[in-house]
C-alpha cells in the first residue's frame, strides 16, 4: 500500500471495516483496514503513516491463512494492486475476513461497471435524474444562446451569402433572405406579408404551390429562426385567403382551399382553373401529365383537375386506361 499524499477518504461512507495488522517490511503494524468507494485505506493504531490503494488500481482480492510455527494461522486477506505490489492484512478471525473480502470484491466489480453505491435505491435514482436534468438544462441554455447569436447576425450572414453566392441563390429555395430572417413572427400580419413576398418569387417558376411548399421555402429563407406550420397557416388564412375579411389589399399572392381541403398559393388575380384547362390538350391527359405541364407535384395535379372540373372547365373519362381529363366543349 502507498502512503497517503493528497487524498483523504475520511468523509466517505464506509463499505467495510476490520481491525487487525498490516504486514510492512516483514513486520506487523496494528491498525484498521477501511474500505470506501474510492479505495482501501489503512490507519495505524499507534500513529504513523496512513496508507491507501485507490479502487481503480485494485486488481483482485485473495484470502489465505498465513501459517506460523507453534502458533495459530493468521486469517489474512491480500490486496493486489495494478503495479504488482500486494498488501497483506491479518483480519484476526475468519468472519471479518470473509466480510471484508466480499465487500472489496464487490467494490472492484462496481468500479469496473461504473456503479456507485450512492446511485443505488430510490435516493440514487433521484440524484441521477437531478444530474441529468442539470446537464440537459445546461445544454438547452447553450443552444438558446447560440440561436440568439445566430439570429442577431442573420442580416450579416445573408449579405455575405448574397455577395458571394450564385445568381440562383436569391430564389426562395436557397438559404437565407434578409427580410424573411428578421421579420417579427409574433405579428401575424407581418408574417403573412413576408411569406407573400417569398411566395411571389416561388411562383415565378410555376402557377401554383401548396401551403406546405411555401412553409418549407419560407423557413429555408429564414435560416435558423424557424416558423411553425400552425403560425404560418394561421397568418395566411387571416391575411392572404381569398375570402378573408382582413385580406392584405397589396398582397401579390392569394390562398384558396380546394374541394379536398388542400390549400394552394397562387398569384393574385390569376385564373387557376383556366390555366389548368389550358394545360390539357384536346386529346385529353391524365392528372400526372397535367401536373408535369404545370411544373407541380402529381398529387397537386389531381387536385387542380378536380377543381377545374367543378368549375366547369374540364370533364373526365374513367376508362380502362385510368382517369383522364378533357377540355369541356359543352360550356354554357
Amino acid at each position: 500500500m502507498q502512503p497517503i499524499t493528497t487524498q483523504s477518504w475520511a468523509a466517505e461512507a464506509t463499505l467495510a471495516e476490520t481491525p487487525g495488522k498490516l504486514e510492512v517490511d516483514d513486520d506487523w503494524v496494528r491498525g484498521t483496514l477501511r474500505l470506501t468507494a474510492s479505495g482501501v485505506s489503512f490507519v495505524p493504531l499507534e500513529g504513523g503513516q496512513q496508507r491507501q490503494i485507490p479502487i481503480g488500481t485494485l486488481l483482485r482480492v485473495v484470502t489465505h491463512d498465513r501459517r506460523r510455527r507453534w502458533k495459530k494461522a493468521r486469517p489474512c486477506v491480500e490486496l493486489w494492486a495494478a503495479n504488482g505490489t500486494k498488501a497483506t492484512f491479518d483480519c484476526r478471525d475468519d468472519r471479518r475476513r470473509r466480510a471484508f473480502a466480499s465487500a472489496a470484491e464487490k467494490a472492484v466489480a462496481d468500479h469496473a461497471t461504473g456503479f456507485k453505491p450512492s446511485d443505488a435505491g430510490i435516493g440514487g435514482l433521484a440524484r441521477r435524474r437531478r444530474r441529468r436534468r442539470r446537464r440537459h438544462e445546461g445544454l438547452a441554455e447553450d443552444t438558446r444562446a447560440d440561436l440568439k447569436a445566430l439570429a442577431a447576425r442573420a442580416g450579416e450572414v445573408v449579405s455575405v451569402l448574397k455577395r458571394y453566392g450564385d445568381a440562383s441563390a436569391a430564389s426562395a429555395f436557397c438559404v437565407a433572405d434578409a427580410e424573411a430572417a428578421t421579420v417579427d413572427t409574433s405579428d401575424a400580419r407581418q408574417l403573412a406579408a413576408s411569406a407573400a413576398r417569398v411566395a411571389e418569387r416561388l411562383l415565378e417558376r410555376r402557377p401554383t404551390c401548396s401551403l406546405a411548399d411555401l412553409w418549407c421555402a419560407y423557413n429555408r429563407a429564414r435560416g435558423v429562426a424557424l416558423v411553425s406550420p400552425d403560425d404560418l397557416a394561421d397568418a395566411c388564412a387571416r391575411y392572404l385567403a381569398v375570402d378573408a375579411p382582413r385580406r392584405l389589399a397589396d398582397a401579390p399572392v392569394a390562398m384558396r382551399t380546394l374541394r379536398s381541403g388542400v390549400r394552394i398559393i397562387y398569384n393574385a388575380g390569376d385564373d387557376v382553373p383556366g390555366r389548368v384547362a389550358a394545360a390539357v390538350p384536346a386529346a385529353g391527359a391524365s392528372a400526372p401529365a397535367v401536373a408535369r405541364a404545370l411544373r407541380g407535384p402529381a398529387a397537386l395535379g389531381l387536385e387542380h383537375c378536380l377543381d377545374a372540373e367543378a368549375a366547369g372547365r374540364l370533364c373526365r373519362d374513367a376508362g380502362p386506361a385510368g382517369l383522364a381529363f378533357f377540355p369541356n366543349r359543352f360550356l354554357a
